[in-house]
């Protein structure tokens, strides 16, 4: 729910992520943890920077945006309209840390 708290009246979602993304430091790294995952699973982690992060909040929804990060609509909710993922290349890894 990263963009939620800037939604406002006559704000929409492309809006409200880019006053998100304009208050967080440009070096700042997210890392991302999700325990959804089967029983005995280690949990999900990605790793993403803030601009990494507005870009696809922007792409959420087919482009209408989104305020929050959706980790996997088609796994979690199969029957959605949507089916938005984080991308694969924010899975964490030391390669994926060396490109951060």
């Amino acid at each position: 729910m990263l963009a939620v708290r800037y939604l406002q009246p006559g704000v929409n979602y492309i809006a409200a992520i880019k006053q998100w993304l304009d208050v967080q430091p440009k070096e700042l790294v997210y890392m991302f943890v999700s325990f959804l995952v089967p029983a005995g699973d280690a949990p999900s982690v990605y790793v993403a920077r803030p601009a990494e992060i507005a870009e696809q909040m922007t792409r959420q929804s087919l482009g209408q945006g989104k305020a929050v990060l959706r980790e996997d609509t088609p796994t979690h909710h199969p029957r959605a309209k949507y089916k938005d993922k984080i991308p694969d290349s924010w899975h964490y890894s030391t390669e994926r840390l060396d490109t951060v």
